[in-house]
Protein backbone atom coordinates (compact mmCIF):
# COMPACT_ATOMS: atom_id res chain seq x y z
CA UNK A 1 0.00 0.00 0.00
CA UNK A 2 3.27 2.29 0.29
CA UNK A 3 4.87 1.65 -3.05
CA UNK A 4 4.00 4.29 -5.90
CA UNK A 5 5.52 1.57 -8.78
CA UNK A 6 2.65 -0.39 -10.42
CA UNK A 7 4.56 -3.22 -10.80
CA UNK A 8 6.08 -3.13 -6.93
CA UNK A 9 2.46 -3.00 -5.51
CA UNK A 10 1.50 -6.19 -7.70
CA UNK A 11 4.75 -8.26 -7.08
CA UNK A 12 4.20 -7.31 -3.29
CA UNK A 13 0.39 -8.50 -3.31
CA UNK A 14 1.45 -11.65 -5.31
CA UNK A 15 3.71 -12.43 -2.22
CA UNK A 16 0.38 -12.32 -0.26
CA UNK A 17 -1.25 -14.64 -2.83
CA UNK A 18 1.28 -17.34 -2.38
CA UNK A 19 0.84 -17.38 1.13
CA UNK A 20 -2.90 -17.74 0.91
CA UNK A 21 -2.30 -20.60 -1.27
CA UNK A 22 0.69 -22.43 1.57
CA UNK A 23 -2.52 -21.76 4.09
CA UNK A 24 -4.99 -23.50 2.22
CA UNK A 25 -2.72 -26.37 0.88
CA UNK A 26 -1.90 -26.95 4.70
CA UNK A 27 -5.21 -26.81 6.01
CA UNK A 28 -5.41 -30.05 4.36
CA UNK A 29 -9.22 -30.73 3.59
CA UNK A 30 -11.34 -31.36 0.56
CA UNK A 31 -12.59 -27.90 0.67
CA UNK A 32 -9.65 -26.23 1.18
CA UNK A 33 -7.96 -27.39 -1.88
CA UNK A 34 -10.46 -26.77 -3.90
CA UNK A 35 -10.19 -22.92 -3.04
CA UNK A 36 -6.29 -23.45 -3.46
CA UNK A 37 -6.76 -24.66 -6.64
CA UNK A 38 -9.99 -22.22 -7.78
CA UNK A 39 -7.53 -19.47 -6.39
CA UNK A 40 -4.65 -20.45 -8.76
CA UNK A 41 -6.68 -20.22 -11.94
CA UNK A 42 -8.44 -16.63 -10.59
CA UNK A 43 -5.06 -15.19 -9.39
CA UNK A 44 -3.39 -16.24 -12.49
CA UNK A 45 -5.65 -14.11 -14.56
CA UNK A 46 -6.29 -11.14 -12.83
CA UNK A 47 -2.50 -10.95 -11.99
CA UNK A 48 -0.90 -11.54 -15.49
CA UNK A 49 -3.79 -8.97 -16.91
CA UNK A 50 -2.56 -6.52 -14.77
CA UNK A 51 1.05 -6.82 -14.68
CA UNK A 52 0.90 -7.15 -18.04
CA UNK A 53 -1.11 -3.88 -17.62
CA UNK A 54 1.38 -1.96 -16.05
CA UNK A 55 3.82 -2.81 -19.01
CA UNK A 56 1.55 -1.50 -21.64
CA UNK A 57 1.00 1.70 -19.36
CA UNK A 58 4.52 2.08 -18.90
CA UNK A 59 5.27 1.73 -22.49
CA UNK A 60 2.45 4.29 -23.71
CA UNK A 61 2.95 7.02 -20.89
CA UNK A 62 6.83 6.54 -19.98
CA UNK A 63 6.04 5.69 -16.36
CA UNK A 64 4.67 3.44 -13.86
CA UNK A 65 4.80 5.50 -11.04
CA UNK A 66 1.13 6.08 -9.36
CA UNK A 67 1.49 9.68 -8.56
CA UNK A 68 2.27 10.68 -11.99
CA UNK A 69 -1.25 8.96 -13.78
CA UNK A 70 -4.43 9.46 -13.69
CA UNK A 71 -7.18 9.67 -16.30
CA UNK A 72 -5.41 7.33 -18.98
CA UNK A 73 -8.96 5.90 -19.92
CA UNK A 74 -9.96 8.47 -22.71
CA UNK A 75 -6.77 7.89 -24.08
CA UNK A 76 -6.57 3.89 -23.76
CA UNK A 77 -10.07 2.64 -23.26
CA UNK A 78 -9.34 -1.19 -24.55
CA UNK A 79 -6.53 -1.57 -21.89
CA UNK A 80 -8.69 0.65 -19.32
CA UNK A 81 -11.94 -1.90 -20.04
CA UNK A 82 -8.67 -5.07 -19.14
CA UNK A 83 -7.42 -3.39 -15.92
CA UNK A 84 -11.14 -2.76 -14.71
CA UNK A 85 -12.31 -6.08 -15.10
CA UNK A 86 -9.06 -7.40 -13.67
CA UNK A 87 -9.52 -5.28 -10.88
CA UNK A 88 -12.60 -5.88 -10.24
CA UNK A 89 -11.90 -10.04 -10.34
CA UNK A 90 -8.72 -9.13 -7.95
CA UNK A 91 -11.19 -7.40 -5.54
CA UNK A 92 -13.55 -10.69 -5.34
CA UNK A 93 -16.69 -8.75 -6.97
CA UNK A 94 -19.32 -10.65 -8.94
CA UNK A 95 -19.71 -12.02 -11.93
CA UNK A 96 -16.27 -12.79 -12.19
CA UNK A 97 -14.04 -15.32 -10.96
CA UNK A 98 -12.07 -13.62 -7.91
CA UNK A 99 -16.00 -13.64 -6.46
CA UNK A 100 -16.22 -17.23 -6.50
CA UNK A 101 -12.51 -17.77 -5.64
CA UNK A 102 -13.45 -15.46 -2.60
CA UNK A 103 -16.61 -17.42 -1.43
CA UNK A 104 -14.69 -20.67 -1.39
CA UNK A 105 -11.58 -18.99 0.45
CA UNK A 106 -14.11 -17.51 3.38
CA UNK A 107 -15.60 -20.91 3.59
CA UNK A 108 -12.63 -23.34 3.55
CA UNK A 109 -11.10 -20.92 6.23
CA UNK A 110 -14.39 -21.15 8.55
CA UNK A 111 -14.08 -25.01 8.53
CA UNK A 112 -10.71 -24.82 9.43
CA UNK A 113 -10.02 -28.13 11.51
CA UNK A 114 -8.44 -26.18 14.03
CA UNK A 115 -7.78 -22.55 14.56
CA UNK A 116 -10.64 -21.19 12.40
CA UNK A 117 -11.63 -17.82 13.91
CA UNK A 118 -8.06 -16.59 13.72
CA UNK A 119 -7.58 -17.68 10.20
CA UNK A 120 -10.98 -16.17 8.89
CA UNK A 121 -9.95 -12.97 10.78
CA UNK A 122 -6.64 -13.22 9.10
CA UNK A 123 -8.48 -13.79 5.52
CA UNK A 124 -11.09 -11.10 6.28
CA UNK A 125 -7.89 -8.33 6.73
CA UNK A 126 -6.03 -10.05 4.20
CA UNK A 127 -8.65 -9.50 1.74
CA UNK A 128 -9.67 -5.92 2.64
CA UNK A 129 -6.15 -5.03 1.42
CA UNK A 130 -6.44 -6.96 -1.67
CA UNK A 131 -9.71 -5.10 -2.71
CA UNK A 132 -7.83 -1.95 -1.85
CA UNK A 133 -4.77 -2.86 -4.12
CA UNK A 134 -7.14 -3.92 -7.01
CA UNK A 135 -8.42 0.00 -6.66
CA UNK A 136 -5.24 1.40 -6.91
CA UNK A 137 -3.78 -0.69 -9.77
CA UNK A 138 -6.47 -1.46 -11.75
CA UNK A 139 -8.79 1.66 -11.55
CA UNK A 140 -6.49 4.84 -10.33
CA UNK A 141 -4.06 5.31 -13.10
CA UNK A 142 -7.47 5.37 -15.56
CA UNK A 143 -9.81 7.51 -13.96
CA UNK A 144 -10.08 10.67 -12.05
CA UNK A 145 -7.71 14.09 -12.87
CA UNK A 146 -5.58 13.37 -15.97
CA UNK A 147 -2.40 13.69 -15.18
CA UNK A 148 0.75 14.84 -17.30
CA UNK A 149 3.16 12.16 -17.96
CA UNK A 150 6.43 11.95 -19.97
CA UNK A 151 4.92 10.16 -22.85
CA UNK A 152 1.44 11.64 -24.77
CA UNK A 153 -0.41 8.68 -24.06
CA UNK A 154 -2.54 6.56 -26.54
CA UNK A 155 -4.09 3.35 -27.07
CA UNK A 156 -1.23 0.48 -27.02
CA UNK A 157 -0.73 -1.58 -30.36
CA UNK A 158 -2.83 -5.06 -30.48
CA UNK A 159 0.05 -6.85 -29.32
CA UNK A 160 0.46 -5.08 -26.04
CA UNK A 161 -3.38 -5.32 -24.82
CA UNK A 162 -4.77 -8.71 -26.63
CA UNK A 163 -2.88 -10.38 -23.65
CA UNK A 164 -4.75 -8.62 -20.90
CA UNK A 165 -8.07 -8.65 -22.64
CA UNK A 166 -7.94 -12.08 -22.80
CA UNK A 167 -7.05 -12.83 -19.06
CA UNK A 168 -9.44 -10.29 -17.79
CA UNK A 169 -12.10 -11.71 -20.32
CA UNK A 170 -11.18 -15.65 -19.32
CA UNK A 171 -12.01 -14.40 -15.33
CA UNK A 172 -15.68 -12.70 -16.52
CA UNK A 173 -16.15 -16.30 -18.67
CA UNK A 174 -15.58 -18.52 -16.26
CA UNK A 175 -17.42 -16.44 -13.20
CA UNK A 176 -20.52 -16.49 -15.70
CA UNK A 177 -19.95 -20.29 -16.73
CA UNK A 178 -17.93 -21.86 -13.91
CA UNK A 179 -19.05 -25.08 -14.12
CA UNK A 180 -17.33 -25.65 -18.16
CA UNK A 181 -13.89 -25.55 -16.18
CA UNK A 182 -14.89 -27.26 -12.83
CA UNK A 183 -15.29 -30.66 -14.86
CA UNK A 184 -12.34 -30.53 -16.96
CA UNK A 185 -9.48 -28.36 -15.10
CA UNK A 186 -10.50 -28.43 -11.55
CA UNK A 187 -11.95 -31.98 -10.75
CA UNK A 188 -8.35 -33.73 -12.17
CA UNK A 189 -6.07 -30.88 -10.32
CA UNK A 190 -8.21 -31.09 -7.08
CA UNK A 191 -8.12 -35.24 -7.13
CA UNK A 192 -4.05 -34.79 -8.27
CA UNK A 193 -3.73 -33.11 -4.87
CA UNK A 194 -5.59 -35.27 -2.93
CA UNK A 195 -4.81 -38.34 -4.50
CA UNK A 196 -8.92 -40.27 -4.33
CA UNK A 197 -11.42 -38.98 -6.94
CA UNK A 198 -12.65 -35.00 -5.08
CA UNK A 199 -15.72 -33.78 -7.70
CA UNK A 200 -15.33 -30.12 -8.25
CA UNK A 201 -18.93 -28.04 -8.41
CA UNK A 202 -18.92 -24.09 -8.43
CA UNK A 203 -21.33 -22.28 -8.85
CA UNK A 204 -21.91 -18.16 -9.26
CA UNK A 205 -24.23 -17.65 -6.35
CA UNK A 206 -25.21 -19.44 -2.99
CA UNK A 207 -27.80 -17.35 -1.39
CA UNK A 208 -27.31 -15.08 1.71
CA UNK A 209 -25.17 -17.43 3.79
CA UNK A 210 -21.86 -16.49 6.60
CA UNK A 211 -19.63 -16.59 3.32
CA UNK A 212 -21.22 -13.61 1.70
CA UNK A 213 -21.97 -11.98 4.80
CA UNK A 214 -18.07 -11.97 5.15
CA UNK A 215 -17.60 -10.78 2.12
CA UNK A 216 -20.08 -7.89 2.81
CA UNK A 217 -17.84 -7.14 5.98
CA UNK A 218 -14.83 -6.61 3.49
CA UNK A 219 -15.93 -4.37 1.15
CA UNK A 220 -17.67 -2.08 4.33
CA UNK A 221 -14.22 -2.46 6.09
CA UNK A 222 -12.38 -1.37 3.45
CA UNK A 223 -14.86 1.93 2.86
CA UNK A 224 -15.15 2.47 6.14
CA UNK A 225 -10.97 2.89 6.19
CA UNK A 226 -11.39 4.74 2.81
CA UNK A 227 -13.38 7.22 4.51
CA UNK A 228 -11.50 7.89 7.65
CA UNK A 229 -8.27 7.97 5.46
CA UNK A 230 -9.94 11.00 3.64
Amino acid sequence: LWQADLKRILAYSTLSALGALVLLMGLDTALSVKAAMVFLVAHALYKGALFQVAGTVDHETGTRHLGKLGGLARAMPITATAAGLAALSMAGLPPLLGFINKELLYEANLQAPRAAAVITAAGVAANVLLVALAGVVGLRPFFGRKRATPKQPHEAPPALWLGPVILAGLGLAIGLFPEAVADRFLTPAVSAVRAELTVVELKLWHGVNPVLLLSLLTVGLLFNLERRRR
